[in-house]
């Protein structure tokens, strides 16, 4: 076990003693965020209950302030009922490290919080839909270095007269860390968020998160539901 100094590295995840000790210390500010996240994940609750606790109460201050800060007092309840939702999918997910967002928040804490605000957010002004086209435009190959998507405005999942409900699509996505990066992927001229971004958020690589878009576009289309929905976009029968 090390004593950790400011600005030195943090313990291991599986470092009770360790944790132990920058929490007497005092040094929980000056460590990442993620390094209490996998702590949290991979320390062994029967013998460091107590540092889990702790951890777990600095990780939910750190949410909750990151929370109040990205939700205005304009919306329902000045915000309350945004806040504790997102507030309790983050806690759910901190003591689910095989779940998408558990392995995100490992990542880039303060991403996936802000992310999942920002869906909540555009969820509750019915925002958060999106159009379908016909037509479908093919992905150049791209190395890692150059890989880029196309904004959602001119995806062939993503543009077209008539506005599909997200949820109601994505709820078709099989996998969770694809249907996640798809649902980022889309909010993109929300939040202002890069292919990069993404990629970091979800634990892959940029490249990944492309090839992920891809086959998470061809699945939508091979599915029933979506082909019925753009039926109607145009004026058809299902």
């Amino acid at each position: 076990m090390k004593r950790v100094f400011a600005g030195g590295p943090p313990p291991a995840s599986t470092d009770s003693e360790g944790w132990r000790k920058a929490i007497e210390d005092g040094a929980l500010t000056r460590l990442p965020l993620e390094s209490m996240v996998a702590a949290l994940q991979d320390l062994d609750p029967r013998t460091a209950s107590d540092v889990r606790r702790a951890l777990l109460k600095y990780l939910s201050d750190a949410a909750s302030r990151i929370l109040r800060g990205a939700v205005g007092f304009h919306h329902p309840n000045r915000g309350e009922d945004i806040i504790y939702r997102v507030h309790t999918k983050i806690c759910e997910a901190l003591f689910r490290p095989e779940s998408s967002d558990g392995q995100a928040l490992r990542a880039g804490f303060a991403d996936i919080v802000n992310f999942r605000v920002k869906d909540a957010i555009a969820t509750e002004n019915k925002h958060s839909r999106i159009p379908v086209e016909a037509h479908l435009n093919e992905f150049a190959e791209q190395d890692d270095s150059g890989s880029t998507l196309p904004t959602p405005a001119n995806d062939p999942l993503c543009a077209a007269e008539e506005k599909l409900d997200v949820e109601r699509i994505l709820a078709l996505v099989a996998e969770d860390r694809k249907r996640l990066a798809f649902r980022l992927y889309m909010n993109k001229p929300e939040t202002g968020s890069t292919d990069r971004d993404i990629a970091k958020a979800v634990g892959v690589s940029t490249k990944t998160l492309v090839q992920w878009v891809e086959e998470v576009r061809t699945e939508l289309q091979s599915k029933k539901e979506v082909q019925d929905l753009r039926k109607l976009s145009v004026g058809e029968k299902p």
